[in-house]
């Protein structure tokens, strides 16, 4: 089966699942490739690519790629041993080709007791036909120069550098060589992007040629599904692709938005109109737990709706390697009511969840305070950056976090989140018939 393209180098990936699991002991590696890497000389035309591994493998794979240097594929990828599996593909002759086992977010290679391999990167280089002048393999000066302007734009501008357990002098030492000796432009994307995923952030990316590539795929389990809805909410709607408003019998009225990307703009005001509509209701539920973030200004034109008085939310502290701690004065977000006051002055019940990160936690941090407020759900994930882009040559711009939000008792943010107000622990199961969730919410809302 193709799987839809994602963010990060596994552009390409094929995956079918094994049913099988045996534990085997020590942790597969990939023992031999076709071509292997460096070739010069690989013959053009329908070619079988090979990886061999040193455990048997479950029946899944994850072939990856980075670019444009991925061999077009001509017949899905096939086990021909529990240790062997190989991909057809066209190759023309004189070209540079790339080819990747596992990536950043794809990790179906794996053994069969679901352990998965770690990565590797192939590149090779097709015969040339007479009279042609070979391409040639990347390496040297420009690698350099895209190292060292990496680890400049890491050591002076990454605001979490020396949050997490990493020796990061000796990682950069260690991947050295490895961006040096680079052979093409996907193989040193492949490893500054290898080198940024020990950072486990999420607010960390790259770009190449107009092609993100994610560095580091968080997992949670959500408290939020969408199937649930239609039985937890009376006379739900779609309002536009952002909003959906529903409102129960006694008035109650019930909200959800699933992002506050700048693209949403129209989406966003378009809720500022439909909440005009109900000032009446005697409470609202505001429903955030699929919301990854995006933009504190339309957080802050929802959140403001509901505050009498302003208030500091949220701090921030930007890199500054001339100070004594690398940081600047932390800085005061503060949130402004309306000119008019309050447009709603019911209670209000926000739901939240481990899939709130970033800007999503600006906005609970906003509504944490509001006296007629209260938070429902899971702890948010705990993740916010600012990030900036930093131009390190050979056409690769790596977006870094540049501040460290502190939330008002200026405990870090970073790896914390927000604490709702009413913890509403959940399963996967229990959004089979109902929404634990809303439930609470509605109860409160209830209460005299």
């Amino acid at each position: 089966m193709l799987h839809r393209r994602r963010p990060g180098l596994a552009l390409l990936v094929l995956i079918t699942l094994s049913p099988i699991a045996v534990a085997q002991e020590g942790k597969p590696t990939v023992t031999r490739t076709f071509p292997v890497d460096g070739a010069a000389d690989v013959a053009a035309g329908e070619t079988k690519l090979v990886v061999e591994f040193s455990h048997d493998m479950a029946d899944s794979y994850s072939w990856t790629k980075g670019g444009e240097l991925f061999p077009q594929v001509i017949k899905a990828p096939e086990w021909e041993t529990p240790r062997k599996c190989v991909l057809t593909v066209n190759l023309l002759p004189n070209h540079l080709y790339t080819f990747g086992v596992n990536g950043f977010t794809a990790n179906r290679f794996q053994d069969t007791s679901g352990v998965p391999v770690e990565r590797k990167l192939v590149s090779f280089r097709t015969e040339v036909p007479n009279g042609e002048t070979p391409v040639t393999f990347r390496g040297g000066p420009e690698n350099r120069a895209v190292f060292n302007a990496l680890k400049k734009a890491f050591d002076d501008s990454y605001s979490y550098r020396n949050l997490r357990d990493v020796n990061w002098t000796r990682q950069f030492d260690v991947a050295k060589e490895r961006f040096i000796s680079s052979k093409t432009a996907d193989e040193l994307t492949y490893h500054v992007a290898d080198l940024l995923t020990l950072a486990r952030d999420p607010h960390i990316s790259l770009e190449r040629s107009g092609v993100q590539f994610a560095t580091f795929a968080r997992t949670y389990t959500p408290n939020f599904s969408s199937k649930a809805l239609g039985h937890a909410v009376e006379n739900l709607n779609k309002l536009n692709n952002t909003v959906y408003a529903g409102r129960y019998e006694d008035g109650v009225v019930y909200v959800l938005i699933t992002s506050w990307a700048n693209d949403r703009a129209a989406d966003l005001s378009a809720l500022g109109k439909f909440l005009d509509g109900v000032k009446d209701a005697p409470g609202i539920i505001l429903d955030v737990r699929p919301n990854g973030g995006g933009n504190d200004l339309f957080c802050q034109a929802l959140a403001r709706r509901f505050v009498a008085q302003e208030f500091v939310y949220e701090k921030v502290r930007t890199r500054d390697t001339s100070r004594p701690n690398g940081f600047s004065e932390a800085r005061e977000r503060v949130l402004m009511p309306l000119p008019s006051g309050p447009s709603f002055g019911g209670k209000v019940a926000v739901l939240m969840g481990p899939a709130n990160m970033s800007s999503c936690e600006a906005f609970l941090l906003m509504m944490k305070p509001i006296k007629q407020a209260r938070l429902f759900g899971q702890p948010s994930y705990g993740s916010s950056g600012n990030p900036q882009p930093h131009d390190i040559g050979a056409g690769i711009t790596v977006q870094l976090p540049s501040w460290q939000a502190l939330l008002p008792d200026d405990q870090l943010l970073e790896g914390t989140g927000v604490t709702p107000d009413i913890l509403v622990e959940t399963t996967v199961e229990d959004f089979e018939e109902q929404d634990l969730v809303i439930n609470a919410a509605l109860k409160w809302l209830r209460e005299d």
